[in-house]
């Protein structure tokens, strides 16, 4: 609860900035499918700094079950779904990169 989250968050933080950095992809698929998230403010920067980077419309979060449900509150309250939607299968995420201009070049 809390705070306990901050650390998954810099990690988190730190491997989009190395994949970011190192593979330079067109998008990004942040997958938390197999992520236990609950309550904190600290998810939210998490794919903001890969959409920073990337541009709009190239990032989406992957996740199910009460992490998405979890999550789908944040975005709501906080009107992220118009910047990062969160998806819950990768067909799905794949879609709409290639539809928002995220998908290969």
């Amino acid at each position: 609860m809390g705070s306990d989250g901050n650390p998954d968050g810099e990690r988190m933080r730190e491997a989009i900035r190395a994949a970011l950095t190192h593979h330079a992809p067109n998008a990004l698929v942040v997958d938390l499918c197999d992520f236990e998230y609950r309550f904190g403010n600290w998810i939210g920067p998490v794919p903001f700094q890969a959409s920073r980077s990337l541009g709009p419309g190239r990032v989406c979060v992957l996740t199910t079950g009460e992490t998405a449900a979890a999550l789908a509150t944040l975005w709501e309250v906080n009107k992220l779904a118009q910047i990062i939607p969160l998806v819950s299968e990768l067909g799905e995420a794949l879609a709409y990169l290639s539809r928002s201009g995220g998908g290969a070049r």
